[in-house]
């Protein structure tokens, strides 16, 4: 199961295994954000598969081109470790 939702105050919030066959349904609403900063709450993330990590890297790189940024925030301390890993805590802001 996997679920991304976004909240009044703008926050994305991602819950349950995030794997290819979701990456979809996360592209429809990551895509629609172009003119800010955006934060996605990762506190209900179980599972992050590389189809994931890359859009999340497409996100990054189309909000840099416009000056805004991705930021991370209530990692579980598998996905931090993830992302240490494969050096994305130098690319996101990781809270």
């Amino acid at each position: 199961m996997f679920e991304i939702t976004k909240d009044a105050a703008g926050t994305i919030h991602l819950k349950g295994m995030f794997v290819a066959g979701k990456s979809k349904k996360a592209e429809e609403v990551l895509d629609g954000i172009s003119d800010k900063d955006v934060v996605l709450d990762f506190s209900g993330l179980k599972y992050i598969s590389s189809s994931g990590l890359g859009l999340l890297i497409k996100v990054q790189r189309r909000l840099e081109a416009s000056g805004h940024k991705v930021k991370i925030i209530n990692s579980s301390d598998h996905i931090r470790e993830l992302f240490t890993v494969t050096r994305f805590d130098l690319i996101f802001d990781i809270e």
